[in-house]
């Protein structure tokens, strides 16, 4: 750990790099619920959220997706608001 003969600006340092740790890790755990989330509102309403690689007819894909979008954000808020409330503060 973190020993009393250190020059403090090591201490610091060390300090920091244990925060960007702790913020990098609730950033992956974030990514990984939002991609979970998307995953199940893809299942349970059967639709593609995600925008695919190769459009079928681009004229019509933007306002599809906008429609898509607006029937999953009720469950991706639900989840959202779920993961804020779990993510312990730092």
């Amino acid at each position: 750990m973190i020993k009393s003969n250190e020059p403090l600006e090591n201490i610091e340092l060390k300090q920091r790099i244990e925060q960007l740790e702790k913020a990098l890790l609730n950033s992956e755990l974030r990514a990984t619920a939002l991609d979970t989330m998307i995953e199940v509102a893809e299942k349970e309403l059967k639709i593609s959220i995600r925008k695919s690689q190769t459009p079928n007819n681009p004229r019509n894909e933007s306002t599809t997706s906008i429609y898509r979008i607006r029937k999953a954000m009720p469950i991706v808020w639900y989840y959202t608001s779920i993961l804020s409330a779990l993510q312990p503060s730092c």
